[in-house]
C-alpha cells in the first residue's frame, strides 16, 4: 500500500510515467467491469501490462471527488463510456473496446525538463538528416570510383582544357544511374583523330572542315566515327587563324595599321629580292607552316593562299585548287617555307628557340602569339597579323565519339561545363575568344584579358572586320593537298645505313636490326615524291654512297633526281644489305654532312631552293671512325641550327645498345629529331619525317 497521509498525495507518488498510468488504469477498469459483469473475462486484444497496481483495488464511482482533484491527469468515467488517465484513453461501448494514444495530453503532462530534453532531441535529429542530405547530394557517399573519359584535342586551347579539366575533375559531378562521379582525361596533339585506335570518347579538332572531312572519309561507316550517325558537336571557343611574324619585320609591311593580307606574303616569298622590297636587308623570305595533311594551320594556310590569288565569289572549288593560278600560288608560298612541322606550336618554339634569323613568319592562332609574348618576355615581341583578304576563324567543336551512354553523359557535361559564362570568361584570360553566344563577354574589360597590343593582338579585329573564308568540300581540300603535293620545294634527302656486323642482332619484336632498317629504308624510298632527290651512304667498317647502277658524280645532285629507274635501284640495292664489320657511325654522319652542305651550296649559288635532311638509322656505338673521335667533335662540325635552310639530320635508333644521348645531341644541334625505332613507326618513317622538312 501507498504510505501518504492523503488520497491525493498517494495517488500523486503513483503516477510516476505514462506506462505505470496505463497499467493502473488498465487494472481500475477491470475491477468496474467484474463488479457489473461477474462472468467478465479481459479481452485478448487489449496487451496491458504491469497491472499489479498498489491502487487496483480502488473502487471507481462517477462521484469519485479523488480523481477530479487531480487536475484532469486521471479521471475515470464509470458510466459505460471512457476511462482517461495521463494521455491513456480506451473506450468501453458495448463489447469493443478500443485503446489509442494521446500524444497532446501526454506532451501536456509531461515534466518540464524531459520535454526539453526531447525538443532537443528532435532538434539534433533534423540537423542530422539535413546534413545527412547535404552530403549526399555534394556526392561524399558515392563511390571512390571514377568513370573517366577520353578527349583528343588540337592544342592551341591546351592552357584552357588543362584548367578546366581540373575544375571539373574536383566537382565530382554524380554519373546517371551509377555510383560513380565523372572526370576526364585529355591528350593534346592535334586535330586529325583518324589515325588513333581506339577512338577516344571525344574529340575537339581546331574547326568543323576536321568533322567534314572525316564523315566523307567514314560515309561507308560513319557509326565508326559518330554511333548516333551523324555529328554530335558544339563550338567551345574561337580563334582566327593568320600569321605570326616577328615585330620589325611586321612594321616594315605596315602593322599594325596597314591592311596586310596573303597576297602581300606570296608576293615576297616569290620574290628573290625579299626584304629588299621594303628596303630591308634580311634576305628571302623564312616562311614556316605545318604540315597540311597533318596540321590544320597548314591546311587553312594553302586553303587562304588559293582564295586569295583565285577570289572566287564564295569558297573554292576543285576546279579553283587544280587551276594554275592555284599551283602559282602554293609554288611560291612553298619556296619560301624552310621548316614544317606536326603542329604548328613547334615552329613557334623553334622561332623562339633560333631567334629571327631561323623563321621570319609562320601560320598559327592567335592564342599561340599571345602565349609566345608572356613565355618569352625579354625577346623580340611576336605580332598576329589577320590577313585583310580572309581567314578562318575556327570554332573548336567538341564531339562525343562514344557510345557508351554513361561516357557519353559524362562528355556532354563537361562541355556544358566549360560553355559556362564563368569558363568562357576564362578564355579571355588565356587569349581565346569566347564562341558567339557570350560575345558580350568583353576582350579588353575583362578582369586579366590578355588582348592588348602589348601581347601582339588586336582585339579590335573581329568576324565584322575580317572576312571570314566559307571551308571547302572534302573533295576540293584533298585537290588542294596534291597541287600542293605537286608544286612543293623538292627535298634532298639522304640515308645514312649502318650494315656493321652488330646489326645482324637485337632486334624488336622478333625483327633482327638489319630487317628493320631494311623495311624503313624500302618505305620511305617508295613514298617519297617524283620531285624529290635521294642519297643513300652505306657504312660499317668503312663508308660508300650508292648511285644508280653503280654509275654517275657522287658530287652533281642531279645523279640522285628519283627516276623510276634509280628508285626501283635504290630499292633493290638496300634489299640487299647484309651486316659485317665494325661501326663507322661519326664519320659517316660527318661525310653525309659534308656531302649535303656541298649540295645545298650549288643550289644557293644557282638561287634554287631545296630542303635537306639526312637520316641515320643505326643500331649501335662507334667503334672506329678516326676523324671524328669524340662526340663533341662530331657536333661542332654539324650546322648551328641557326638558318632554317640549313641540313636537319633526323637519327633512329634500333635495339638496346644504341647511345640515345649522343644520337639526340646530333638531332638537337641540326633542328632534328631522334626516333627510337621500332616495328610500328618504320612503316611510317616517310611520313613522321615529311613532318618537317
Amino acid at each position: 500500500m501507498i504510505n501518504s497521509t492523503t488520497p491525493e498525495n498517494e495517488l500523486e507518488n503513483a503516477l510516476i510515467s505514462p506506462e505505470q498510468a496505463a497499467a493502473q488504469a488498465q487494472a481500475n477498469y477491470t475491477n468496474v467491469v467484474k463488479s457489473e459483469s461477474p462472468s467478465y473475462a479481459a479481452p485478448r486484444s487489449v496487451p496491458l501490462s504491469n497491472t499489479n497496481s498498489q491502487i487496483t483495488n480502488r473502487t471507481l464511482t462517477q462521484n469519485d471527488t479523488l480523481y477530479k482533484s487531480l487536475d484532469n491527469r486521471l479521471s475515470a468515467e464509470t458510466n459505460g463510456n471512457t476511462i482517461q488517465s495521463r494521455g491513456i484513453t480506451q473506450s468501453t461501448t458495448g463489447e469493443r473496446k478500443k485503446f489509442k494514444i494521446d500524444v497532446k495530453g501526454w506532451y501536456n503532462n509531461m515534466n518540464p525538463k524531459r520535454r526539453l530534453w526531447i525538443v532537443i532531441g528532435v532538434v539534433v535529429l533534423l540537423l542530422l538528416v539535413a546534413v545527412l542530405i547535404i552530403l549526399a547530394a555534394t556526392g561524399v557517399f558515392r563511390s571512390s570510383n571514377k568513370l573517366t573519359v577520353s578527349l583528343f584535342s588540337a592544342n592551341t586551347k591546351q592552357l584552357w582544357l588543362e584548367g578546366m579539366q581540373k575544375e571539373f575533375n574536383d566537382q565530382n559531378f554524380p554519373v546517371e544511374n551509377t555510383v560513380m562521379t565523372a572526370a576526364i582525361n585529355i591528350t593534346h596533339g592535334g586535330s586529325n583523330v583518324s589515325s588513333i585506335n581506339p577512338l577516344p570518347d571525344s574529340w575537339s579538332p581546331q574547326n568543323f572542315l576536321w568533322i567534314q572531312q572525316l564523315s566523307d572519309q567514314y560515309k561507308n561507316n560513319i557509326s565508326y566515327l559518330f554511333p548516333n550517325g551523324s555529328p554530335d558537336c558544339k563550338s567551345v571557343a574561337v580563334s582566327p587563324v593568320g600569321i605570326a611574324m616577328w615585330k620589325p619585320m611586321a612594321e616594315a609591311m605596315g602593322w599594325p595599321n596597314a591592311n596586310i593580307g596573303w597576297k602581300d606574303i606570296i608576293s615576297i616569298a616569290g620574290n628573290n629580292s625579299g626584304w629588299s622590297t621594303y628596303g630591308k636587308p634580311w634576305g628571302a623570305l623564312r616562311f614556316g607552316h605545318g604540315q597540311p595533311e597533318f596540321s590544320n594551320s597548314g591546311r587553312l594556310t594553302l586553303i587562304a593562299a588559293i582564295y586569295a590569288l583565285t577570289t572566287p565569289s564564295g569558297g573554292i572549288s576543285v576546279n579553283d585548287a587544280n587551276s594554275t593560278a592555284a599551283a602559282a600560288a602554293l609554288q611560291k608560298l612553298s619556296a619560301a617555307v624552310q621548316h614544317m612541322g606536326a603542329i604548328d606550336t613547334d615552329l613557334i618554339a623553334l622561332m623562339a628557340k633560333r631567334g629571327l634569323t631561323y623563321l621570319h613568319a609562320a601560320s598559327t592562332y592567335e592564342a599561340n602569339v599571345i602565349q609566345f609574348n608572356l613565355k618569352n618576355p625579354t625577346q623580340e615581341r611576336l605580332v598576329f597579323i589577320y590577313p585583310s583578304d580572309g581567314t578562318f576563324w575556327s570554332e573548336n567543336p567538341l564531339c562525343v565519339l562514344t557510345g557508351d551512354q554513361n561516357r557519353a553523359s559524362v562528355v556532354k557535361k563537361f562541355r556544358d561545363y566549360i560553355l559556362t559564362r564563368n569558363a568562357q570568361t576564362k578564355l579571355v584570360q588565356l587569349g581565346l575568344r569566347p564562341v558567339t553566344t557570350f560575345a558580350d563577354i568583353s576582350l579588353t574589360q575583362t578582369s586579366g584579358t590578355l588582348f592588348s597590343q602589348a601581347n601582339g593582338v588586336l582585339a579590335q579585329k573581329t568576324l565584322e572586320n575580317v572576312k571570314q573564308i566559307p571551308y571547302p568540300n572534302a573533295e576540293t581540300m584533298q585537290a588542294v593537298i596534291n597541287t600542293w603535293k605537286n608544286v612543293k620545294k623538292p627535298s634532298v634527302s639522304l640515308l645514312v645505313i649502318d650494315t656493321s656486323g652488330s646489326m645482324s642482332g637485337r632486334g624488336t619484336n622478333g625483327v633482327s636490326a638489319i630487317e628493320s632498317v631494311r623495311n624503313a629504308a624500302t618505305a620511305f624510298i617508295n613514298a617519297m615524291l617524283p620531285q624529290d632527290y635521294l642519297v643513300i651512304l652505306q657504312f660499317s667498317t668503312s663508308a660508300r654512297i650508292l648511285t644508280p647502277s653503280g654509275t654517275g658524280s657522287t658530287t652533281n645532285l642531279t645523279t640522285f633526281a628519283l627516276t623510276p629507274a634509280w628508285r626501283a635501284s635504290a630499292v633493290s640495292q638496300v634489299a640487299d644489305f647484309i651486316p659485317d664489320g665494325e661501326t663507322l657511325l661519326r664519320d659517316s654522319i660527318g661525310q653525309a654532312t659534308e656531302v649535303m652542305n656541298g649540295f645545298r651550296a650549288d643550289d644557293k649559288a644557282a638561287n634554287v631552293r631545296k630542303n635537306y635532311g639526312i637520316i641515320v638509322m643505326t643500331d649501335g656505338r662507334d667503334t672506329s671512325s678516326t676523324k671524328y673521335k669524340s662526340a663533341d667533335a662530331l657536333a661542332n662540325s654539324l650546322p648551328d641550327g641557326t638558318e632554317s635552310d640549313q641540313v636537319h639530320i633526323f637519327t633512329i635508333g634500333f635495339g638496346d645498345e644504341v647511345d640515345e644521348n649522343e644520337l639526340t645531341r646530333v638531332a638537337n644541334r641540326t633542328n632534328g629529331k631522334f626516333y627510337k625505332g621500332n616495328v610500328l613507326n618504320v612503316a611510317s618513317l616517310y611520313q613522321q619525317l615529311s613532318l618537317e622538312y
